[in-house]
């Protein structure tokens, strides 16, 4: 299951403070998942525990019967229960961003996400962007496309992409963790 990191932030936060203290060592996640397993009669791994934190690199989704057993050791029925409790839908981006009304033509754009992808565009005459490089992505040089501005930790939301022949498509960028890099060369003028 695919989820905001801000989610998943809430969420640690939660069991951290259920616990009275923060996850930092694998003691600690040895303590969580006896805890758990004591309150839910459920086992849940403590690699499991550790990719949740981010103290395991991992490229994979966490599980709907990992979410819901979690949410069920906070005293929620499920996953989709505790979201409907705990997470607030709308809030003021406070990352660093480039909003392309703020762009000049000739601008340049750097990028990145998960995993190891990277992208360059120039902002164009018009308020589109064309791609001028690529690394392990989709989107590929002279590419172009409108956006609304370029958020860390938010993903990027691509529209009127025209790509390979094709226009008028939709792409996202970073779907689950946001973007984690955004830097702006000014263009020299």
């Amino acid at each position: 299951m695919r989820l905001e990191e801000s989610q998943l932030s809430i969420l640690r936060n939660d069991i951290e403070q259920r616990l009275n203290h923060p996850i930092k060592t694998p003691a600690d996640f040895v303590t969580l998942s006896e805890e758990i397993e004591q309150t839910t009669k459920q086992h849940l791994s403590t690699s499991t525990l550790k990719r949740l934190w981010g103290y395991v690199k991992s490229s994979t989704a966490h599980r709907a019967d990992t979410l819901n057993l979690l949410a069920v050791f906070l005293g929620y029925g499920s996953w989709q229960e505790y979201l409907r409790n705990k997470v607030v839908e709308s809030d003021f981006l406070h990352s660093d961003q480039v909003l392309s009304q703020n762009l000049n033509p000739g601008d340049v754009v750097e990028f990145s996400w998960n995993p190891d992808r990277h992208c360059q565009v120039v902002c164009q005459a018009d308020g589109t962007f064309r791609v001028t490089r690529t690394v392990n992505c989709k989107l590929k040089e002279g590419d172009t496309f409108k956006a609304l501005g370029f958020f860390c930790g938010q993903p990027l939301y691509v529209t009127g992409l025209e790509h390979g022949g094709e226009s008028g498509l939709s792409y996202v960028c970073g779907r689950t963790y946001g973007l984690t890099e955004v830097k702006i060369t000014r263009a020299k003028h």
